[in-house]
């Protein structure tokens, strides 16, 4: 049954993971808003989902959920001789499944933290270490 809880919960879900997508779209990266988004909005319905069902099969579908983001995760990652390319945006979408089942846990405040430790970690901690190079 729907009720109002779940629905905040994909919706702050959809609001977290839309905003770490963002950063990675602006940066033109493989895997954008949208990619971002369904990850972590199908993982918080995998949480909600499992909320009724039994304990050991509700950790189960996590167990799922993390399992098909190495899957997904690995399509990003390019390899050169020199250079690996697409590890952060793996790691954003291993993340935003994590905080999708976060929300669906009825853990919000450690969700938006963690969505607010990435976007620090891929925008000024960036530039950051760019600067300390520099000097």
């Amino acid at each position: 049954m729907l009720n109002f809880s779940d629905v905040t919960c994909l919706a702050i879900a959809a609001i977290l993971t839309f905003l770490l997508g963002l950063e990675r779209e602006m940066k033109g990266r493989e895997a954008g808003i949208r990619t971002h988004l369904i990850v972590g909005v199908a993982s918080c319905l995998i949480m909600i989902v499992s909320k009724g069902i039994e304990p050991s099969n509700a950790a189960r579908l996590a167990v799922g959920a993390l399992t098909g983001m190495g899957f997904l995760g690995a399509g990003v990652v390019m390899k050169t001789k020199s250079h690996v390319k697409g590890l952060t945006t793996a790691a954003g979408l291993w993340s935003c499944s994590v905080i999708g089942l976060a929300c669906g846990a009825d853990y919000w405040l450690l969700a938006m933290l963690t969505t607010f430790i990435i976007l620090v970690s891929n925008t000024i901690l960036k530039n950051f270490f760019k600067f300390l190079k520099l000097i």
